[in-house]
């Protein structure tokens, strides 16, 4: 109805727009109340979650939200958030202050496992060697000699230089 009222008072409405209601009011028919606009300022305008978002010129916390201080985050549902960047930030250095303890104690066993690993019975054996120097049965010169067809041939030990048999 709203659009027939506009069509009679003002002309066609152009193809890419839709009629806006400037006096909120849906049920109104009063064409000086109706503008015809594009359908995502037609949103925003609007009072639903996403224009009231839109609006929002400072986070909960009270920082600015201009371009330098917002990240744009697609959430699970796949919609994108603004997020405060300086809010982001302040989270995480509140959390590493709390987890202090339980991140230093995940460092400590991570490089303690690296210790025992490196100080193996295995890894002490090929300490300072190349790999085919060790034994004429050593895995990985098995399976290199295996992949070239000849598993007869060896590496010299001393100049750890192949020579097929």
């Amino acid at each position: 109805m709203h659009r027939e009222a506009y069509i009679l008072e003002f002309g066609p409405i152009p193809d890419d727009l839709v009629i806006d209601h400037k006096c909120r009011f849906t049920l109104c028919v009063n064409p000086y109340h109706l503008e015809p606009v594009t359908q995502a300022e037609n949103v925003l305008r609007g009072e639903s979650i996403m224009a009231n978002n839109a609006r929002k010129t400072h986070c909960s916390k009270g920082h600015a939200l201009t371009d330098d201080n917002v990240r744009l985050v697609q959430q699970k549902s796949g919609n994108f958030a603004r997020q405060c960047i300086l809010c982001q930030q302040n989270a995480l250095r509140e959390w590493r202050r709390n987890n202090r303890a339980r991140i230093q104690d995940q460092r400590t066993q991570r490089t303690e496992r690296d210790r025992q690993q490196r100080n193996s019975p295995w890894m002490q054996l090929f300490k300072g060697r190349s790999k085919c120097d060790q034994a004429p049965t050593h895995f990985i010169c098995l399976r290199f000699h295996r992949k070239i067809g000849d598993a007869a041939g060896r590496h010299n030990t001393e100049s750890g230089i192949y020579t097929p048999a």
